[in-house]
């Protein structure tokens, strides 16, 4: 579980470094806030070459020793690439903030997606949480989803990307979101894209 403020911007080496403040994860105007629990491990991972990043919030495995609950690790492209790897094949949860050297940011689910994480984007910044309340009083306006709506007043919940308000996404277990820092729609990849830009889809969700 945790909540989040992203706003993408072009990454260079002179960037800010993921440093923790407190209970967050922040680069500049940017954090990631995990919630404080014994079972969660978060790490911040940077590409100290190119100033890709990734920030990777999971579910520890009891079984493995040695895992940091909280940890900044700064590599160069090779080491990065492999851990990344790893960390993007972990068994358990996860949720993966991948951020792009062109400034560009996904966000994606492990194969259980036990916890939520809702998204929405406004004025070049995308905002997730695990609670819609966080998320709503973000938004420019707040329209209601007419098939969502109707879904949930009969009873009738299906598991999906779209919720009750148009404009804010459920990050669903395997999809990704992606995010231009442009505010046109989210997609939600399986791999089919919402319209404006912040996109989904399992597999990808846009933005």
């Amino acid at each position: 579980m945790l909540k989040l403020r992203i706003q993408p911007a072009p990454m260079s080496r002179q960037a800010d470094d993921w440093a923790w403040n407190n209970t967050r994860l922040q680069c500049g105007p940017s954090w990631v806030a995990p919630l404080d629990h014994p079972s969660l491990d978060a790490i911040a991972l940077t590409d100290r070459d190119t100033g890709q990043s990734l920030v990777h919030v999971r579910e520890r495995d009891a079984h493995r020793a040695g895992d940091a609950r909280r940890a900044v690790v700064e590599l160069t492209t090779t080491p990065f690439r492999r851990l990344r790897a790893e960390l993007l094949a972990w068994p358990l949860n996860f949720i993966a903030i991948d951020f792009a050297p062109d400034g560009s940011v996904s966000v994606g689910a492990g194969e259980h997606g036990t916890a939520p994480v809702y998204l929405t984007a406004a004025d070049g910044v995308l905002h997730g949480s695990w609670t819609t309340a966080d998320l709503v009083k973000r938004m420019p306006r707040v329209d209601f989803h007419v098939a969502e709506t109707a879904r949930l007043l009969s009873l009738w919940f299906r598991y999906s990307h779209h919720t009750c308000f148009t404009g804010l996404y459920r990050l669903t277990e395997r999809t990704t979101a992606r995010y231009d820092g442009r505010d046109r729609s989210a997609s939600n990849s399986r791999t089919r894209r919402c319209t404006p830009r912040l996109a989904l889809s399992p597999t990808t969700l846009m933005y």
